[in-house]
């Protein structure tokens, strides 16, 4: 889409998107590593391992559905006995 010379963006002007970043239903490796305070290695691993799903978008982009991580930490979650824990 052209835009008229008055209209031209300066690079502090994102252009608007669909879904803003924290919000979107697909989220990177680095993003997912973020969202469940993990290293970006450690969510290479769980997907190399089939443990989260995630779609390959070519040879290096990977993209994994917000849902699939935040089933996966729902899968994982560790019921404790509270008094256990206590010393």
């Amino acid at each position: 889409m052209a835009t008229k010379q008055s209209e031209v963006r300066t690079p502090d002007q994102s252009l608007p998107t669909e879904y803003p970043r924290a919000h979107r239903p697909h989220m990177s490796i680095r993003e997912s590593s973020e969202y469940l305070g993990l290293s970006p290695d450690s969510i290479g691993r769980l997907v190399k391992s089939g443990t989260i799903p995630a779609s390959r978008l070519g040879e290096r982009v990977v993209r994994i559905k917000r849902e699939d991580l935040d089933r996966f930490v729902s899968d994982n979650r560790i019921e404790t006995n509270r008094s256990k824990w206590r010393r």
